[in-house]
């Protein structure tokens, strides 16, 4: 992972930037090979702004937060992408299953109508009893 910061009309913070690259640790966990990491610390109408880009193979994702101060901004903002790259890999992670995929879904409606409706096609008509 390459990591690079930018601090846009504050002054520079090496305690941030450690806690940053700390904090982005955990999407380790989502087996990433190469990848660039992009914050952006800056000061919006008294209010820490935190933008996170990450961009790699499996895409690109971006995230923004407003906060009161910018290690909670940094928190939420890693909290956003880690939901991001999660959801991108249960989709990966689920596509080769036959029930969720289109084709899997329209395989078990014809597969419902054909028994739902053999008789018509058998020209035999069920008897009702009782």
């Amino acid at each position: 992972m390459r990591f690079y910061h930018s601090f846009r009309r504050i002054p520079s913070s090496q305690s941030l930037r450690d806690h940053s690259e700390s904090r982005m640790e955990k999407i380790r966990r989502f087996e990433i090979k190469s990848v660039a990491i992009y914050f952006v610390y800056s000061m919006e109408r008294q209010k820490a702004k935190v933008e996170l880009q990450v961009i790699g193979s499996q895409g690109n994702f971006q995230a923004c937060v407003l906060e009161r101060d910018f290690y909670t901004a940094v928190d939420r903002v890693v909290a956003k992408i880690q939901a991001q790259m999660g959801k991108k890999k249960g989709r990966i992670k689920d596509h080769k299953k036959a029930r969720l995929s289109r084709h899997g879904k329209l395989y078990q409606v014809n597969h419902q109508l054909e028994s739902d409706f053999a008789h018509i096609l058998d020209g035999t008509f069920p008897r009702k009893v009782g």
